[in-house]
């Protein structure tokens, strides 16, 4: 990935996190550039494994590093639009699914939640639940 902002950094992460919730998948993000304090290299933020370019030339490297030291290459989706990086792990049987390929993923998930949610309507469980929160009694509905 490329050096982005602390902020643009976790937005990111918000929503690959909510993507791999949706979708039921592991998911490992390389930065390029600093670490971050408040995901600092190994740590995981929401499900997601974090990493840097640390020690390493850039996150291509890293990813590169990553892919040769899996076990299971068939299994590995790698998230690039560089055509090296992509050449690379194709050659080691890793996919590869370019980048705003997975941004349209990543949207058409959130829309089907979305979706979703507005079909599913509001609950009369989760109606009562927010009357007794906000002190109204049932008899106070009309």
């Amino acid at each position: 990935m490329p050096h982005v902002q602390a902020n643009t950094r976790k937005d990111l992460l918000e929503k690959v996190s909510q993507f791999a919730q949706l979708k039921r998948v592991k998911i490992s993000v390389v930065f390029d550039g600093a670490e971050e304090q408040a995901f600092p290299d190994g740590a995981r933020f929401k499900g997601i494994n974090v990493f840097y370019s640390k020690g390493y030339a850039n996150a291509d490297q890293r990813i590169k590093k990553f892919v040769e030291s899996s076990k299971e290459r068939r299994t590995l989706i790698v998230v690039t639009s560089d055509n090296a990086l992509a050449n690379f792990c194709r050659n080691c049987g890793a996919k590869i699914v370019r980048s705003p390929e997975f941004r349209a993923k990543i949207e058409d998930a959130e829309n089907s939640r979305m979706e979703s949610i507005k079909q599913q309507g509001v609950k009369n469980d989760d109606i009562s639940d927010w009357l007794k929160y906000f002190g109204i009694s049932e008899s106070d509905k009309s």
